[in-house]
This record gives structure tokens, C-alpha cells and sequence, in this order.
């Protein structure tokens, strides 16, 4: 047989008139202090000040980018500079110079980022970001036959810590280029596109 206690009845031996009594709790005991996790009176204004300088620190990580600005000089500063190196490749090999790549390297990233700021700047300039545009497609899509092309290698930083052959080799065939077809190389379409951006 199943055994069911009665129900509790609360209402059973109390008139409804009396005042029930509660105990005060511990914490109202104590009265007038303020709770645990308020801060006190006069550190309310410095918290909150240190949050807005903390919460304004932490939006600018994200708004930096916006803040670059577009500087024409620097980008035409860049071609001149990238067409200083590539016109040094056409006299001399500079496959086995790890200078020589890490500068090609740097000038790499900096100029796709001063095309990527003018991109996004939308201003009529005296450089024609459309024909860096294709030398900077043309050297990253360099030898059309090998797997790891010239852009990677620079995207990759070589010459900074590490100079890999297959980069090596593409830096002396463009050199061979040259001096085997003059004005018909890849080098001298290069150059000619980067000062004709620049002249406009």
C-alpha cells in the first residue's frame, strides 16, 4: 500500500489577523553600508572614467585602419623606389643578394598597402592606380608556370630571414630576361608601366 502524507495546511492554526514575523536577514542587520560590488561614493567617477578611457582604447584598435590616410607622395615615393630595384635587377643578378630581396620585400608591402589606401580613398590622384594595379598583379602572378610565384616569396617576406632557391631562380630569370630581350623583357614592361603611372 502506497502511503501519501498529508498535505501541509499553513493556514491551520493561525488567525488570519496576526502579523507574521520575519527575521531579519544578516545583511540588513548591519543597515546604511553599501552593498559589496557598488564602489564607494567618490570612486564612481574615477571607475567610470577609466572605463570610457579603457573602452575608447579598445575602439581605436579597430578604427586605426581608418585613420591611415592616403598620402600621394608616399605611393609615388614607393614606384620610384620600385622601379630603382627592378631597374637594378635589369643591370646586375641580384638573386644571391639577400639585401636585395629584403628590400624588394618591404617595398612590396608597403606599396600594396599605400594602392590599397588609395583604393579605398576614392580621390582622383596624379598616379594612375591602374596600371600599378597591373604590375603589382603581374609580379604576384610571376612565372605563370611554377607553383610558388614571385608574389608569394615577397608576401613571405624573403631575403628577411630566409632566402629560398626557387625565389633566387625567379630573380636570375628575370635578370637573363632582360638581357636577352631588352625592351620586349618582363622587367622593362614593368618598368615602363610603373613611370608611365607615376608621369601620368
Amino acid at each position: 500500500m502506497t502511503f501519501f502524507p498529508e498535505p501541509l495546511r499553513p493556514s491551520e492554526g493561525r488567525k488570519e489577523d496576526e502579523e507574521i514575523i520575519v527575521n531579519p536577514i544578516e545583511a540588513d542587520k548591519k543597515g546604511g553600508e553599501e552593498p559589496i560590488w557598488e564602489l564607494p561614493g567618490g570612486k564612481k567617477g574615477n571607475f567610470y572614467a577609466s572605463m570610457i578611457v579603457l573602452l575608447k582604447k579598445f575602439t581605436s584598435l579597430f578604427t586605426r585602419q581608418k585613420r591611415e590616410e592616403f598620402s600621394e607622395d608616399a605611393l609615388a615615393a614607393d614606384i620610384h623606389s620600385l622601379t630603382g630595384l627592378l631597374d637594378r635587377l635589369k643591370e646586375l643578378d641580384q638573386s644571391e643578394n639577400a639585401h636585395f630581396a629584403q628590400e624588394l620585400s618591404n617595398l612590396w608591402h608597403e606599396l600594396l598597402q599605400h594602392v590599397q589606401l588609395a583604393s579605398k580613398a576614392k580621390m582622383k590622384t596624379k598616379v594612375e592606380i591602374s596600371k600599378v594595379k597591373i604590375v603589382l598583379s603581374d609580379i604576384d602572378r610571376y612565372p605563370p608556370n611554377e607553383e610558388r610565384k614571385l608574389g608569394f616569396y615577397l608576401a613571405e617576406f624573403a631575403g628577411e630571414s630566409w632566402l629560398p632557391m626557387p625565389f633566387m631562380e625567379i630573380l636570375r630569370k628575370l635578370h637573363d630576361d632582360y638581357k636577352v630581350n631588352k625592351n620586349s623583357s618582363i622587367l622593362e614592361k614593368w618598368t615602363d608601366l610603373l613611370k608611365e603611372s607615376v608621369e601620368g
